[in-house]
């Protein structure tokens, strides 16, 4: 996963595409101490993959509102390869 990329869509217009990073990783397992990284990657749920959307933008210097309050104004977000279009879906 680290060294792939998010798109996160907002639903005012801007797509931010961000690195997904050890230190977003380690945000992630942070946030979801239950949750088995290569369990969610076979079955990836919205929650921890727009968790990992605002971590990975904060992490890339994004000014971002707290979680809860951020989750409203995203519309999706995409898991992609460094060179790749969108495999994965929208949150809302």
């Amino acid at each position: 996963m680290v060294g792939n990329e998010l798109e996160v869509v907002t639903v005012d217009g801007p797509v931010h595409r961000v690195p997904i990073t050890i230190s977003v990783m380690c945000a992630w397992e942070d946030a979801h101490p239950g949750l088995i990284w290569t369990d969610w990657a076979t079955k990836p749920t919205f929650k921890p993959l727009a968790f990992m959307g605002w971590a990975a933008c904060r992490n890339s210097g994004i000014v971002v509102k707290p979680f809860p309050e951020w989750l409203p104004t995203i519309q999706a977000v995409n898991i992609m390869g460094k060179e790749q279009t969108a495999q994965a879906g929208t949150i809302n």
